[in-house]
């Protein structure tokens, strides 16, 4: 018992104002510095995934890491799953003092990470517009509703790919992007650019272990059914419109315009329809901040249960804090 009161006040507590210090701080600077204030452009992929996995890195390593060094490298140590594809693999005993460091960052990142999606969609204003012309005229904002407009089908752009997927190469992906430039009404397709554009991506997996033959056969009746969904789909209907981020998809949007005679060289505006409630565009960010954070929470607990403090470090350590604890 006295342990366990001791890994709650040394690691448990700490962790916990280290993982909520890491969450609400990044997610209030990035509300602040690139929402708000919006002071450089970024692409979205380093905002909303790569600097909130790296956020929880330093505090954990410099801040909780002594506190985990007083865990015993040998009693109570976790089995843990080697990957080694030296050794094969297989279950062993490992120090666990990594490991715990690791699903700590973890647990951090991953709620850290879906805050900034919430964030993003949360904080996002939506104008409406009477034509595609005022959307220049207007402050950008992440959502639009589109009183009337014009979408040309027949003028589009597209990008067509396919790329290998799957931990061991198993799946083919094929895509499409594609775009349509967005007019006033029909008469004004004798324009010859447009710089509004709307955005439909489609996609479908498939086996990479068929043959040749077969996936050709699989890519053709790709495209035919992106032609055939193209054709007798209305792009009129939609709820709203979502404006394209400064993301990986952006630039293959993009790329897609360029092949279109409407394609114009200056800045260029993807719009992506959206047919659901404006206020239905959460989702269940918020419930899973939390509930993942929870998750983390509760299976660390259960590990520091079976992890033992070593009793020399331990008692050095509280004799350096003056008997704190």
């Amino acid at each position: 018992m006295n342990q366990l009161n001791d890994k709650i006040k040394i690691l448990f507590i700490p962790f916990l104002i280290i993982a909520v210090g890491c969450i609400g701080g990044y997610t209030f600077i990035h509300w602040l510095l690139f929402i708000h204030w919006n002071i450089f452009p970024i692409e979205d992929n380093i905002l909303e995934i790569l600097f909130p996995a790296l956020v929880p890195i330093f505090p954990i390593y410099y801040w909780w890491q002594p506190r985990v060094n007083l865990i015993s490298e040998n009693e109570g140590s976790l089995v843990y799953f080697n990957a080694s594809f030296a050794n094969g693999n297989r279950w062993r005993k490992g120090n666990p003092r990594m490991g715990i460091q690791f699903f700590a960052i973890l647990t951090i990142a991953t709620s850290t990470i879906i805050a900034q999606f919430y964030l993003e969609t949360a904080t996002g204003k939506i104008t409406n517009l009477e034509n595609v012309t005022q959307i220049s005229q207007q402050k950008a904002t992440k959502y639009y509703s589109l009183d009337s407009c014009y979408i040309d089908k027949k003028d589009n752009g597209k990008n067509i790919y396919a790329t290998v997927s799957g931990k061991y190469s198993d799946g083919l992906e094929y895509s499409m992007y594609l775009v349509m430039p967005i007019f006033n009404k029909a008469t004004d397709t004798i324009q010859p650019t447009s710089n509004v554009w709307l955005g439909i991506k489609y996609g479908r997996r498939i086996s990479n272990r068929i043959s040749q033959v077969e996936k050709d056969e699989q890519w053709r009746k790709f495209i035919r059914d992106c032609a055939n969904n193209l054709f007798m789909k209305n792009m009129h209907e939609f709820v709203y419109l979502e404006r394209v981020g400064n993301n990986n998809d952006h630039d293959i949007y993009i790329s897609a315009l360029r092949k279109s005679c409407k394609g114009s060289g200056g800045d260029n505006i993807i719009l992506l329809p959206i047919n659901k409630p404006f206020e239905a565009r959460n989702g269940h960010k918020f419930v899973w901040i939390f509930g993942s954070f929870a998750i983390g929470l509760v299976i660390l607990f259960i590990i520091l249960q079976y992890l033992k403090f070593d009793e020399i470090d331990l008692e050095n350590y509280k004799k350096s804090r003056n008997k704190v604890y």
